[in-house]
């Protein structure tokens, strides 16, 4: 194509060439012509100046200055004549003589000249003188007719140069220009198409080898995916598996050649594949969670993805599915399911399976008018086993508990684990004879002795006991009651049983107010301390304070410690009330300091759940600071109760305690879980013997010797002794006797107010055995909390 082009161009080239080669020319002839011609009338003007200028030289001959005028004209005259010889026309033979018109004219000059000569030199003109101009005549008009002979010829030249310039070469000319650009652009387009269709089929070939490059890849990619991928064709209203990659196989344990061929409705159940038809026939796609049946005959989840690949509008001609094996979630899903409804550690039901079930047994006891009995057993000291022999052993004890539940109960109870060291047994068509049997064999199930390693404990349990539809109708209401119940066994002793009564639902409701009402109390203000004085039994004197708290609402009614102390450490409002007294207790220090009140130390309670929960050790050094107390004056009183719980901890904030100057006290000694270890573990100050003991000091003697035996180790052990609840001067005498350091009590002192208790502190001096000191409102201290 670009040597047609090529070739096409060098003819068109040529062509032109020789058009304007011609063309040229002519313009050289048109040019030659006209300048013969111009020279021509030059010429014949200068012969006719000649002419004249002769013919006045023979009128006047003496003219002056007409001899230079004649010079002059027939020198032009000569010029004229040797521009016309330089033109090829004027060598040309024009006359029958054989003589141009160069000669001719050339004659003609001669005879003029001569002629004038002649005349110039006579004085006057003859007659005879006109012979000679009419000779000179006759000659001009032969040039002259010459002259007009050769100018019709220049000027049929010129006619005929015109022509050719203005004729058939431009046209010639302009239709190879028209006919080569149209050649051109001929050619040019038959070459882009050439291009356009080699560039199309190099694309092509490209496009040839990246498609099968890439589906190559593809294949490789699909055959390596970890999802299942199948392909199968519509026919006949069922879809045979035409392919299957090396996933599909692996996950439903079929061969290549067992799966290619085969019907893909045998792999699912038919309930699914019904919905997958409806699915597809709609939509195109199906997406959802299946079970395909492997060969070994089991089920495999998997996440179904299927596409119809459809020719024209609906006419499905294969399928494809992509499969993702989804048994480890399903599974995972399951465990979750199990531990969201099943407890772990003894695989009983825990909270919300028991309250699923219980709904359903309460369901079917309203449908059949049955009763139904909920039992709500609670493991009595378990905290002590986690506490001191570690949760291992804790758990072990769960599950053995859990575990003689299933095999000594019958069979048609339900046994689920409520949290921590809690059970509940739910029974239906129960009557009262029957829940006590099964109380007794619970009781008797819990009791039998647990072994852990070479260690043997004992394990009793306290049952609360709810009925529907008696107590309560809802499962949460059963619960609550059978809860309550359980808390009235543990107030009877422990280790048996008790039946919800209505009385004890009114009585937690009314807790609940008290709870209310001790919040806002706390929030308002409403409580404050007063202060029981501590005598020493040797030198008399008094020697410290115990901070009690009061609370006065805004009725005027008096609440005393036992009243809400309880349902502050049940309601979570202990730690808030233990330090709200600590800083009451600091307030008045550092209030009596400014008045110069002489100091001793107080002492203020501190709950177990102040050691549990945030840090108590900061609190207590903080106020400590913000009221600039020295920590020499606060002793914090905690009861044996408090040091079973959260042990590590528990050292841990008393020992730094102890590192900053603050005194310890063990409150209540010998009624909770008392243990010589405790006392060589923890680092204390003082034991406090309880009111218990010294009440019947004068009744019992083996009280007597329990206080003597306590007084003894106590001061083995360098602590000091505090007794409480001194009421009698015998009850003075024996702790005097025994040895004890310190004593309070209604004997010495009731608590008194702030006011009174500065002015004992200015005369701190009095007998322990004197009359008890009394204030304006005895009714404020019936009682030493």
């Amino acid at each position: 194509m670009l040597t047609l082009i090529f070739l096409a161009s060098v003819f068109d080239a040529s062509v032109a060439y020789f058009c304007i080669k011609s063309e040229r020319r002519s313009q050289s002839e048109l040019v030659q012509t006209a300048a013969a011609k111009q020279a021509l009338e030059s010429l014949q003007d200068a012969l006719l100046q000649v002419n004249a200028a002769v013919s006045s030289g023979m009128a006047s001959p003496v003219v002056i200055g007409e001899h230079a005028l004649e010079l002059t004209r027939y020198a032009d005259a000569r010029r004229a004549l040797d521009t016309l010889s330089t033109i090829e026309p004027a060598s040309r033979a024009v006359t029958r003589d054989g003589l141009s018109l160069r000669d001719l004219t050339a004659q003609y000059l001669e005879s003029a000249r001569l002629t004038l000569d002649q005349w110039r030199g006579s004085e006057k003109v003859s007659n005879g003188g006109g012979v000679g101009l009419m000779a000179l005549n006759v000659r001009l008009n032969a040039v002259l007719s010459e002259i007009a002979v050769e100018r019709n010829i220049e000027a049929d030249r010129v006619t005929r140069a015109m022509n050719r310039v203005f004729g058939w070469s431009y046209w010639v000319v302009g239709i190879l220009l028209g006919s080569v650009i149209l050649t051109n652009l001929v050619l040019l387009a038959l070459f882009s198409r050439l291009v356009a269709t080699r560039a199309s089929e190099r694309h092509a070939m490209n496009t040839l080898a990246m498609s099968d490059r890439e589906l190559r890849l593809l294949s490789q990619a699909i055959d390596d995916t970890p999802n299942g991928v199948l392909i199968s064709r519509a026919e006949d209203g069922v879809e045979i598996i035409e392919y299957a990659n090396p996933a599909v196989t692996s996950m439903l344990g079929y061969s290549n050649g067992e799966l290619i061929g085969m019907r893909g409705d045998r792999l699912a159940d038919p309930d699914d594949v019904a919905g997958m038809r409806e699915a597809l026939e709609q939509t195109g796609r199906y997406q959802g969670l299946v079970h395909l049946r492997a060969r070994s005959g089991a089920t495999v989840g998997v996440q179904l993805c299927i596409s119809a690949v459809v020719e024209g509008v609906a006419n499905p001609m294969h399928y494809v599915i992509v499969l993702n094996d989804v048994s480890e979630l399903l599974a995972s899903r399951e465990r979750l399911r199990l531990q969201a409804s099943v407890d772990m550690l003894t695989l009983l039901p825990n909270r919300n399976g028991l309250v699923e079930r219980l709904e359903a047994m309460l369901a079917d006891a309203a449908e059949s008018g049955a009763s139904c009995a909920v039992l709500f057993v609670d493991l009595d000291h378990f905290k002590y086993i986690n506490d001191t022999l570690g949760h291992a052993t804790g758990d072990a004890v769960l599950r053995e508990v859990s575990k003689r539940l299933r095999e000594r109960l019958p069979r048609d109870v339900m046994i689920a684990r409520y949290g921590g060291d809690e059970f509940v047994i739910a029974a239906l068509d129960y009557d009262a004879l029957r829940v006590e049997a099964l109380c007794r064999n619970v009781l008797s199930a819990v009791s039998e002795p647990v072994f852990s390693g070479s260690t043997e404990l004992q394990v009793d349990c306290s049952i609360g006991v709810a009925l529907c539809p008696l107590h309560a109708r809802s499962a949460s209401d059963l619960l609550r009651c059978a809860d309550a119940a359980m808390y009235l066994a543990k107030a009877d002793g422990r280790n048996c049983s008790r039946v919800f009564e209505p009385s004890l639902g009114r009585e937690i409701e009314a807790r609940l107010g008290m709870s209310n009402k001790l919040r806002r109390a706390l929030a308002d203000n409403e409580l404050y301390l007063v202060y029981q004085p501590q005598y020493s039994l040797v030198t008399h004197e008094l020697t410290g304070l115990e901070a009690l708290v009061r609370w006065r609402d805004g009725q005027g009614r008096l609440f005393m410690p036992g009243d809400f102390i309880p349902i502050a450490e049940q309601h979570g409002l202990i730690g808030r009330l233990g330090e709200y007294v600590l800083d009451m207790a600091l307030a008045q220090l550092a209030a009596w300091r400014t008045q110069g009140v002489p100091l001793v130390a107080v002492s203020v309670n501190v709950a177990a759940q102040q050691f549990a929960s945030g840090d108590f050790v900061g609190f207590v050094l903080d106020a400590l600071r913000r009221h600039a107390i020295g920590p020499e004056w606060l002793e914090l009183e905690i009861t044996e109760s408090s040091l079973v719980q959260n042990t590590i901890r528990t050292v841990s904030q008393l020992q730094t305690l102890r590192l900053h100057g603050i005194r310890i006290a063990i409150d209540d000694f010998g009624t909770g879980y008392s243990s010589l270890s405790y006392l060589d573990t923890y680092e204390i100050d003082r034991l406090k013997i309880d009111r218990s003991f010294v009440s019947e000091l004068e009744t019992r003697s083996s009280r007597a010797g329990i206080v003597r035996g306590v007084i003894l180790l106590a001061k083995g052990l360098g602590y000091g002794v505090v007794a409480e609840g001194v009421e009698t001067p015998g009850q003075l005498a024996i702790l005097r006797e025994s040895g004890c350091g310190y004593a309070q009590g209604y004997l010495l002192s009731k608590p008194v107010m702030p006011e009174r208790a500065a002015e004992l502190l200015r005369s701190p001096e009095r007998p322990p055995h004197g009359d008890p000191i009394l204030t304006e409102d005895t009714q404020l201290f019936r009682f030493d909390a």
